[in-house]
């Protein structure tokens, strides 16, 4: 009888754990709600469960209808907060009334204030404020249909500072900045993109299939999980194959292009502005540079602008940096007693699996050293150019990469369905979208 009860006991424990309201990724402490207009909140419990709003002094309840879902409009309210939000059990609290943006689209908005910091470095080192809000929706797709919410994040609503901005969207974080300034109301920031994203990706179904069925039926050929994780599979094991013969057959790696004391005097001499290489496989470029006494043993920063498409970069043998694609700016530090006296070398191993490798124009390339060598508005007073010329050597040339691409984020309708499709009914000011 003892043990009757016990596992009824446990049973009815698990329904109740079951009949907890759930609301979506959204409603978090510190979230910005929409002022001036109704505020849908919404979520799921059991079927026919009674769940209880309580906000701004005001009690609302709603049944849950037979498929669990529930939704209660709040009344319009002016700029504010911070208020508290209980949902039957739930409080949700620090909530502030404001304006709510929703930026979404490709890597311009991706870019974070970490890319932009060198640019802005004294406005962001300073800059705090709890009236602004960021939420980063996690990227997710899915190739089946829509989903009721986003993926869930232990990093929710944030409120902007250094540190908390440092991997946030730079258009997001200065419109929420400008915005603030011009209307003295909180600013709630939700970021939504994926760089390189098309547009189909971001629209439903519906809004596809009669004009662009074929379009539609692009996605349905990933609609087998076998097929996909299969595919991503041996996309990952071509990929690190391709890495190993490379790695392990590059002279460069062998022979040690990368070292200070390499007679690198037979190599062939460019400028970086009137060269390209269209191999597949890596290439090594090496520039000699001079430091003075005042400058050696000295922290410094090695601004190579930006290259396309991939690097590892060595300063006096010891890697500084590694980049893996074309966008981010090469900006690598270089620590205490690694610059000597005299004649130092800058080594660039260039490693390309498609397209022509060369150097961006009206880009920096130097060294800075001092306190501000990390800015770049203004540029910091103690520098010293790079040369245009540098020795080149081609390292291994490779076959192409073998990959039956199976990139889930540029099919039609799969960011809808997982990450716009789910933010709905949110009130929102307005959408700020980049597509290039």
């Amino acid at each position: 009888m003892k043990k009757f009860a016990l596992c009824l006991m446990a049973l009815l424990g698990a329904s109740f754990a079951e009949a907890k309201v759930t609301l979506p990724q959204l409603f978090q402490s510190g979230m910005v709600l929409q002022r001036g207009k109704v505020i849908p909140v919404w979520g799921k419990a059991e079927a026919g469960e009674t769940v209880t709003i309580t906000f701004n002094k005001k009690v609302y309840t709603v049944t849950a209808g037979t498929d669990g879902r529930w939704r209660v409009d709040l009344p319009k309210m002016k700029a504010g907060g911070p208020y508290q939000m209980m949902v039957n059990d739930q409080a949700i609290d620090n909530i502030l009334i404001g304006d709510v943006w929703l930026l979404s689209g490709q890597s311009n908005i991706d870019v974070h204030i970490e890319r932009v910091y060198p640019q802005y470095a004294s406005e962001i080192d300073t800059y705090e404020n709890p009236q602004i809000r960021m939420f980063r929706v996690q990227n997710e797709t899915d190739v089946h249909g829509v989903r009721d919410d986003i993926r869930p994040t232990s990093v929710n609503w944030k409120s902007v500072n250094k540190q908390n901005a440092w991997p946030f969207s730079a258009v997001a974080y200065f419109l929420g900045k400008r915005m603030f300034e011009k209307t003295k109301v909180p600013q709630g920031l939700i970021v939504n993109s994926w760089g390189g994203t098309p547009i189909e990706a971001w629209i439903s179904k519906d809004s596809l299939e009669k004009d662009y069925p074929q379009l539609i039926r692009k996605t349905q050929i990933y609609q087998n999980d076998d097929y996909v994780r299969a595919q991503m599979r041996a996309n990952g094991e071509a990929s690190k194959q391709w890495q190993t013969i490379l790695d392990t057959n590059d002279p460069g790696m062998l022979q040690g292009w990368n070292s200070s004391s390499y007679d690198d005097a037979s190599w062939q001499q460019i400028n970086q502005y009137n060269w390209g290489w269209r191999g597949i496989g890596t290439i090594w470029l090496r520039q000699h540079i001079n430091i003075d006494k005042a400058h050696a043993g000295q922290p410094a920063r090695l601004l190579l602008g930006t290259l396309f498409d991939q690097d590892v970069t060595y300063v006096n043998g010891k890697e500084v940096g590694h980049t893996y694609y074309q966008y981010p700016p090469r900006r690598y530090d270089i620590p205490d007693g690694l610059l000597q006296e005299g004649d130092n070398v800058i080594t660039v191993r260039f490693i390309n699996k498609f397209g022509q490798v060369h150097f961006i124009p009206e880009k920096p390339y130097m060294l800075c050293f001092g306190d501000d060598r990390c800015s770049q508005n203004p540029m910091p007073k103690d520098v010293i150019p790079l040369s245009e010329q540098w020795r080149v050597h081609v390292g291994l040339e490779m076959p192409s990469c073998p990959s039956g691409d199976v990139s889930l984020q540029n099919l039609p309708t799969t960011l809808y369905n997982a990450v716009v499709y789910p933010l709905a009914p949110y009130a929102i000011s307005g959408v700020v979208w980049y597509q290039g």
